[in-house]
């Protein structure tokens, strides 16, 4: 008998969601119909798509409207960073060193094909974000006509280390280092965490902590591979990659996995 204990990577799927899954394939919900279709299979099924963002949103302590699935926390990572790269053509990414690939290798293929600037925040030798380099990664000494910054990006939990951040005192900083103010106005820093390795093991606060995005996965918490999602404020600017059905408020098109979801 092997024992598997490489949960921070993935975890087991859940005997319960197993046999859902296995029950709604066979029935056909979300196996075949298209929720975005307007025929009644589609209605139906669009219907337990929504059932299902509700109560997802309901166990984050958001708004379902805030709720965008996608096919992994990586995705959503990439989505964030690229869509707000987008969103503010020659903005800057600020982001730690420690981020998950996803997170940095979208902010570095920003700046090679996007046009993005790219500072990096500092970490002590425990793996903690210095909060003090906030403020100078915000508007570095001595510059003048930076670039806006587009994004603030730090994971809560490092899926390698377990370190986990002060999230709410991170996000203060960076109101204090930018002025404060509302999303939406001139000179307002949204920030994003990936929480996919803190979801489930410790308190994850959208609202409390003041995010405006954050990334999580279904394959941590005993669910299939294969489905995460965003959680993104309504007033966040985010340009797509790339166009299709304009599913998921328009950010990720494609026909949604109603099982997975």
């Amino acid at each position: 008998m092997r024992t598997y204990l490489d949960h921070a990577a993935s975890a087991p799927v859940r005997p319960e969601v197993a046999q859902q899954v296995a029950e709604d394939l066979a029935s056909g919900l979300g196996g075949w119909a298209n929720p975005s279709a307007q025929h009644t299979a589609g209605r139906r099924v669009g219907a337990l798509l929504a059932q299902a963002r509700a109560r997802l949103a309901s166990a984050l302590g958001v708004d379902a409207h805030e709720v965008l699935l996608t096919s992994s926390g990586t995705e959503a990572d990439a989505l964030v960073v690229s869509g707000r790269a987008r969103a503010v053509p020659g903005g800057r990414l600020v982001v730690s060193p420690i981020e998950h690939p996803a997170v940095l290798d979208s902010a570095r293929t920003a700046v090679d094909q996007l046009g993005a600037g790219l500072s990096l925040l500092e970490v002590d030798g425990a793996g903690r974000v210095e909060l003090d380099s906030v403020e100078r990664a915000l508007a570095p000494a001595g510059s003048t006509g930076h670039s806006p910054v587009s994004l603030v990006s730090v994971m809560t939990a490092n899926n390698e280390t377990g370190v986990v951040q002060d999230m709410a005192a991170l996000v203060g900083r960076v109101r204090e280092a930018s002025g404060g103010g509302r999303s939406g106005e001139a000179g307002y820093v949204p920030v994003h965490s990936d929480v996919v390795a803190a979801l489930g093991k410790v308190p994850v606060d959208f609202h409390g902590w003041g995010l405006d995005a954050m990334s999580l996965s279904g394959h941590k918490l005993g669910a299939p591979v294969g489905v995460g999602a965003l959680v993104v404020r309504r007033d966040l600017a985010l340009t797509p990659a790339t166009g299709g059905g304009r599913q998921e408020r328009g950010l990720r098109s494609g026909t949604q996995d109603v099982v997975a979801a």
